[in-house]
């Protein structure tokens, strides 16, 4: 059997940046991604759009990435669900905003502060996380979204905040309480404290 062993681009299709290039954006996700994941990537330029590549020697190399933290997003969502986490507590302007996203193509008419693309043969991991991921991030008041394409997805990201979320690591505990900041939330207070405790049960 001819197989073939995953693989990942990542390109910058648009951004409203204006104090950094696109190279710079992407040079600097793609510092993040490999000290997260682990991992080496290389980085080309096709005419004015940098493309990060990332070569995978197995499946099981790239599921290692795309499900380290499922099980962390489906554990915050089953205490949202369940009551464990009280939202009314989380007062900010994403959740009382009447904004509310709910595919990528309602996102395409939106001025958005960036949208990447992600290409890859091997999508069903992928289209797995980003359904559960936007889901989690839209009850946390996170404005992104995702549309499947033939050979990957475009994710879009209204706000830099949106786009700055996807670069901590949610495996680190310090990460979160950097997210945590980020929507203005005080790490005394009440909700933090229980937010923190549930991760503490998965060890984080």
């Amino acid at each position: 059997m001819n197989f073939k062993k995953p693989f990942l681009e990542i390109s910058l299709i648009s951004t409203a940046e204006k104090k950094k290039t696109a190279l710079q954006i992407m040079k600097k996700f793609q510092k993040n991604f490999e000290e997260c994941y682990k991992i080496n990537t290389s980085i080309r330029m096709e005419e004015i759009t940098p493309i990060i590549r990332v070569e995978f020697t197995s499946k099981d190399e790239f599921l290692a990435i795309y499900e380290r933290d499922l099980d962390i997003y489906e554990f915050l969502l089953e205490n949202v669900i369940n009551g464990s986490l009280d939202l009314e507590e989380f007062k900010t302007e994403q959740l009382n905003s009447k904004l509310k996203i709910k595919s990528g193509s309602e996102q395409i008419d939106k001025e958005n502060y960036i949208v990447l693309k992600f290409t890859s043969n091997f999508k069903d991991p992928m289209r797995k996380k980003y359904n559960l991921t936007t889901k989690v991030d839209h009850i946390f008041g996170v404005h992104s979204a995702f549309e499947e394409v033939e050979d990957g997805f475009i994710k879009f990201f209204e706000r830099k905040e949106d786009f700055e979320d996807t670069m901590l690591d949610n495996l680190k505990r310090a990460d979160w309480e950097k997210w945590l900041k980020l929507k203005g939330i005080g790490i005394s207070t009440e909700f933090a404290k229980n937010f923190l405790n549930l991760l503490a049960k998965k060890n984080i």
